[in-house]
């Protein structure tokens, strides 16, 4: 199954991309509201662009129904403390992150045959680059 993907900056974009997700979904207007437990009638109004400042609830309950990922993505300075994550996600990326280094300890450990470092020796320096990197970057837009 193909995937669209586009960046939403007003409401008619949302309009139209609501529209198309319903009908790639193969789903009329009513199918829709009844599923969602949204009027028709605003669904309508909404993919016509009639709707200017539409529920938050209601767009998500579309987004579910449609299976749209949102993504929220935003800059953020170094200099000011990183956004909080909530525990939840805390855990699920500590989680993730613990099983990729245990499925690839095993093999990052032992050297080449070469005396090449190992994987685990190259992440590592790959990790302090970056970090030294970002921490240049930032004092540059502190002038």
């Amino acid at each position: 199954m193909d995937t669209f993907t586009t960046q939403i900056r007003s409401i008619p974009q949302l309009s139209v991309n609501l529209r198309d997700a319903r009908k790639a979904k193969g789903l009329t207007q009513s199918q829709l509201a009844q599923r969602t437990r949204i009027p028709r009638s605003w669904l309508s109004r909404m993919e016509n662009g009639k709707i200017e400042d539409p529920s938050t609830q209601k767009i998500l309950a579309l987004f579910r129904e449609l299976g749209i990922t949102a993504i929220i993505q935003y800059p953020f300075s170094r200099s000011v403390s990183q956004p909080e994550q909530s525990r939840a996600a805390k855990s699920r990326a500590n989680q993730s992150e613990n099983n990729t280094k245990s499925a690839t300890s095993h093999s990052a450990q032992a050297k080449s045959p070469t005396g090449e470092k190992t994987l685990a020796e190259l992440a590592a320096n790959g990790q302090r680059k970056a970090q030294a990197f970002l921490e240049r970057m930032a004092e540059q837009t502190k002038k």
